[in-house]
């Protein structure tokens, strides 16, 4: 995986910001020190919320939090413009959703959660490097559910690949899922994960995990892992999980901190055995 790209949001040879604009709802919420930048997020973006700080470190509480960590250094600012219907997210069970960056706030039904997968040396060969996973729950005041710790977990077992690390970190959130009858939006810049489980699966289950060239499916032990754990919170509520595609390093808040989180799990100690 490439290396992220910082939450904050700054142009390019500019000099060091001064201030920091916070966009807690918007379509891609993040810190921003151009104001032409928020104003693409926020403009015509329902209940947008934003505001300006003198700091990095105040910005990015308000962006996860709504609040303020020092009031004092904040000049408080709301969108104003005329709100537009947001995107529809509805997309059955374990079929893909493509990405939308008109995402409204979580409903008191709806718990969304990112998470990303990390290996620094993948693709080079003759390199072994760490892999890692993350999951960044994402805050919801409406949510009657306690929401579960973020999670930065090392990929157990000998191989170490950025594609198993994005399978394990999907693998995880079902594992930790809070309650099942809540419905679940699941982030990831993995299109690899995704059409492992809702593209390719069918078809690998026909050929008995064979590939169409006839080669054994690779990470078999974690999509089938996961395709079972869809399998039975579907049986509980019916076509309330949905796996969204969301692109990498692009200044998605969420999935900048998945990212991070999966780069912190890749440092851990190494896992021997993979125990699912």
């Amino acid at each position: 995986m490439p290396k992220a790209k910082k939450t904050t949001h700054h142009p390019t040879g500019s000099s060091a910001p001064t201030a920091f604009y916070a966009v807690h709802i918007g379509r891609c919420p993040g810190v921003y020190t151009s104001w032409a930048d928020v104003r693409t997020q926020v403009d015509g973006f329902p209940r947008a919320r934003h505001k300006k700080f003198g700091s990095s470190i105040a910005a990015k509480h308000f962006v996860i939090t709504g609040t303020d960590l020092d009031p004092s250094n904040a000049a408080s600012s709301k969108s104003k413009s005329k709100p537009k219907a947001s995107s529809s997210l509805s997309s059955s069970a374990i079929k893909p959703k493509k990405q939308t960056n008109n995402l409204a706030p979580a409903d008191a039904t709806t718990i969304r959660v990112y998470c990303d997968g990390a290996c620094s040396g993948n693709g080079q060969k003759n390199v072994l490097t760490p892999a890692g996973s993350g999951v960044w729950w994402e805050p919801n005041d409406n949510c009657p559910v306690t929401l579960p710790a973020n999670l930065a977990y090392r990929l157990p077992g000998p191989v170490q690949t950025n594609n198993r690390a994005e399978l394990y970190a999907i693998y995880l959130v079902l594992k930790h899922d809070p309650d099942p009858n809540m419905k679940l939006e699941i982030y990831t810049d993995s299109q690899y994960s995704i059409n492992c489980l809702t593209v390719w699966l069918s078809s690998w289950l026909k050929n008995d995990w064979k590939t169409s060239s006839g080669k054994p499916v690779e990470n078999r032990d974690l999509i089938d892992s996961i395709r079972n754990l869809l399998y039975k919170r579907d049986q509980v509520n019916r076509n309330g999980t949905k796996l969204i595609h969301v692109k990498g390093h692009s200044g998605c808040f969420g999935n900048e901190e998945a990212d991070h989180l999966a780069r912190m799990g890749a440092e851990k100690e190494a896992i021997p055995v993979l125990l699912l």
